[in-house]
């Protein structure tokens, strides 16, 4: 039960936060396309700094949305064992 409600806290806050990093689905997804275009593929396009910019978006994006779902397990299962 925990393990539900943490995932769920942590794709709320996904939800909330995904127009504060990202335009429109679309903007997303050229972040992840960048995200896994090589780094060589990408200086050769002259990406690069589009590339590392989509990289910083989408890790801050994951790590708080994880992390919060992470703290609220933490915090959960220590309270309401």
């Amino acid at each position: 039960m925990i393990i539900a409600v943490s995932i769920t806290i942590g794709l709320l806050v996904a939800w909330i936060t995904f127009r504060s990093f990202f335009d429109d689905l679309s903007d997303f997804f050229d972040c992840l396309r960048l995200y896994f275009t090589p780094e060589i593929i990408s200086i050769f396009r002259g990406e690069w700094r589009e590339r590392n910019w989509a990289d910083l978006k989408l890790l801050v994006y994951f790590g708080l949305s994880g992390g919060v779902g992470f703290l609220s397990y933490q915090y959960l299962g220590a309270h309401f064992h």
